[in-house]
């Protein structure tokens, strides 16, 4: 090419495969006396479910708080989040994935 102001394109374009980190979800959740346990729980492990799956994306973070809200859910008096033991804060080229979520009922408050 004889023209300085017409340069050819020469930009390579380079995909990275994600690194992929595991995890497991283990929470206990403790309840008020009166709501059916097996309800509160559905409830809280699909709004957990629907926030894991909807926030999976690069770079964004697991927070437990963020976890502690989700399974927080009406007839829940406590939350104990076993794992993930802290906060999963990820690069941007980092994704989380969840391999097992284990929700149990611990007790009702005032029993």
């Amino acid at each position: 090419m004889k023209n300085e102001a017409i340069r050819p394109l020469t930009d390579v374009v380079q995909v990275v495969a994600p690194i992929v980190r595991r995890t497991d979800i283990e929470a206990r959740l403790t309840l008020y006396p009166g709501p059916d346990g097996n309800v509160v729980r559905t409830r809280a492990l699909q709004a957990l479910t629907d926030w894991v799956e909807t926030n999976r994306m690069l770079g964004m973070n697991l927070r437990r708080s963020a976890l502690i809200s989700k399974l927080h859910q009406e007839g829940v008096h406590s939350v104990d989040l076993i794992a993930p033991a802290q906060d999963l804060v990820l690069d941007v080229i980092e994704v989380y994935a969840i391999d097992r979520i284990t929700i149990t009922l611990a007790s009702t408050r005032d029993e």
